[in-house]
C-alpha cells in the first residue's frame, strides 16, 4: 500500500543498527540481493557479545561467515526458506543452518509467528520524494507482506542506490519508510561471482 510518509525514520548506521541486536532475537534479512551482507559483517563483530540470535531469510544467495565458520555457530543460526538442493555449497550440512520451504501466501503465519520473527533488517531501494519504496532486488513480495506484523518490534531499512527499479525483480508491494524504525545509507556494487553465488564490491 503506497501512502504519503507520515514519520520519517531515525537516521543511522550499519554498526548502530548491528548494536540494537539482543541475544535471543529473531532476525529477518529479507531477500536475496536485499539481504546486506554488511549488516551480517557487523554483527559478526559482536558475536562474543550474543548468544542464540536466529537470522532468517528468503533464497540466500551467497553464504557468508557467519554460517560457515565455526566460531559463530553458538552465537547465530540460520533458518533458509529454500529447498535444500539449492543451498550454496558451503553451508550444505552446517549443524546450525535449517531450511524450510516457504508456503504459498501464509508468510505471517510462517515467517513471523512460527519462527518469532522480532526485529527486519533490510535493503530497499531509495525512496522517492513521497518516501515510498520497494523492498530490494529480489525483495518484492515476501518482506512487504511481513512488514506490518504486530510480532515485529523492530525494523530498519538500509537504502543502496545500487538498488535500481529498473532491475529485475524490484517490482512488488510498495511500503512507505515510516514504517522502519531506523534508516541508514549502505550504498555499494553487486558483481557476479559465481554460478551460484553473488559477491558485492565497495
Amino acid at each position: 500500500m503506497i501512502t504519503m510518509q507520515t514519520k520519517a525514520p531515525e537516521k543511522t548506521n550499519i554498526r548502530q543498527l548491528a548494536a540494537r541486536v539482543n541475544s535471543g532475537d529473531v532476525i529477518w534479512l529479507g531477500s536475496q540481493l536485499a539481504i546486506s551482507e554488511d549488516f551480517m559483517d557487523a554483527l559478526a563483530e559482536r558475536y562474543s557479545e550474543l548468544e542464540n540470535v536466529t537470522l532468517a531469510a528468503y533464497n540466500l544467495v551467497r553464504p557468508h561467515e557467519l554460517l560457515t565458520e565455526d566460531r559463530y555457530k553458538d552465537s547465530f543460526k540460520l533458518v533458509l526458506f529454500r529447498d535444500e538442493s539449492g543451498f550454496p555449497t558451503a553451508i550444505k550440512g552446517r549443524p546450525h543452518v535449517s531450511h524450510r520451504l516457504l508456503p504459498d501466501g501464509d508468510y505471517k503465519n510462517s515467517i513471523c509467528r512460527e519462527l518469532g520473527v522480532n526485529t527486519l533488517v533490510t535493503e530497499i531501494l531509495p525512496p522517492d520524494e513521497y518516501g515510498n519504496c520497494n523492498m530490494g532486488i529480489h525483495g518484492r513480495y515476501v518482506t512487504s507482506s511481513i512488514i506490518d506484523c504486530p510480532e515485529i518490534e523492530k525494523k530498519y531499512a538500509i537504502t543502496n542506490d545500487m538498488q535500481r527499479p529498473e532491475h529485475p525483480g524490484t517490482e512488488g508491494i510498495k511500503v512507505n519508510v515510516s514504517v522502519f524504525d531506523g534508516i541508514c545509507e549502505n550504498n555499494h556494487k553487486f558483481v557476479r561471482n559465481t554460478a551460484e553465488t553473488y559477491r558485492k564490491t565497495a
